[in-house]
């Protein structure tokens, strides 16, 4: 890469990259930077001859990150990470929480149970502009520019602040149609002999954990299917494919109408934090605080219940 003097104008570089990478567009860019295209474009090609690199694939369709410009993004993003905070603590502790938000949820969660409460954040704090992304992969907190990031589990990164707002648990279910064909298992260890559908996001996807009393058994697990979306495996569960283990939130409508049945109802699964997700620092911008308290707020009494 360029051996070349650090220069100040690279900082508005770094910035404008991060941008192009997190939307893979100069248009979309350059619309939420409040840019003309233009100068976005020559921003990140003047960035591009600083470094010495090229940083971005363009084509008529698409922009994509070169191998380059994977590595130096990270980087840049936390360039850009940085000066929003600079921008909001120079704003003013006492200042109503603007800015753009950067939200990042699991799939299933989010489809279900995030519009309510970013709808009413929304129209409390018109001066924040939420983008909230949906997936169900692990993400870079820091690394991918994420103001919050909404986690289901415990987080174990040093480097990361997390607060519970609320908390639900596994259970373990499946169809009628399923039990009446295949027998209701009455202990965990009978559950080697059923198609369990998997979650392939979990690491440990292979077994399933029971609580039994102050002590807890993990069952090793076995079946033909396994996807990474907790809806699709509830759509599963419901046709008959096989036992499930998922949260409360995605099977507990389906139990409550007996599309599901919960077997093993008398033994407990882990709580199920969740769990919302920021930069450790030394305080957090107004904006973030503001979205976390309300999430709190909201969830205090979780909408989708608990297992009765």
């Amino acid at each position: 890469m360029d051996t070349r003097p650090f220069d100040p104008d690279d900082v508005a570089g770094m910035v404008v990259f991060a941008a192009v990478a997190e939307r893979g567009s100069f248009t979309a860019a350059a619309d939420a930077l409040g840019l003309a295209k233009s100068v976005v474009s020559a921003k990140v090609a003047r960035l591009e001859q600083r470094l010495g690199v090229r940083l971005l694939h363009r084509t008529s369709r698409r922009v994509a990150l070169t191998p380059a410009g994977t590595e130096v993004y990270p980087a840049c993003a936390r360039v850009a990470r940085a000066a929003r905070d600079a921008h909001e603590v120079a704003a003013g502790e006492s200042a109503e929480p603007h800015g753009r938000l950067r939200v990042n949820a699991p799939v299933t969660f989010g489809q279900r149970w995030l519009g309510a409460p970013i709808a009413a954040f929304a129209e409390r704090y018109p001066a924040v502009h939420i983008e909230i992304v949906l997936q169900d992969d692990v993400v870079d907190v820091v690394g991918g520019g994420w103001d919050v990031v909404l986690r289901l589990g415990a987080v174990k990164d040093a480097d990361l602040v997390a607060r519970r707002f609320a908390r639900d648990v596994g259970v373990c279910c499946a169809s009628p149609a399923y039990l009446a064909k295949h027998g209701a298992p009455t202990h965990p260890l009978e559950l080697g002999g059923h198609a369990c559908l998997r979650y392939s996001n979990i690491t440990r996807d292979q077994e399933w954990r029971f609580l039994l009393g102050e002590s807890s058994l993990s069952v090793p697990i076995s079946g033909p299917i396994t996807s990474n979306d907790g809806t699709l495996l509830t759509s599963l569960a419901e046709a008959g494919a096989g036992l499930l283990v998922s949260p409360w939130f995605i099977v507990g409508e389906a139990i409550r109408a007996g599309r599901l049945v919960r077997v093993l109802p008398e033994l407990a699964m882990n709580d199920l934090p969740c769990q919302a997700v920021h930069a450790h620092g030394r305080r957090p911008p107004t904006k973030v605080r503001a979205f976390v308290d309300h999430l709190v707020a909201w969830f205090k009494d979780p909408p989708w219940g608990a297992p009765e």
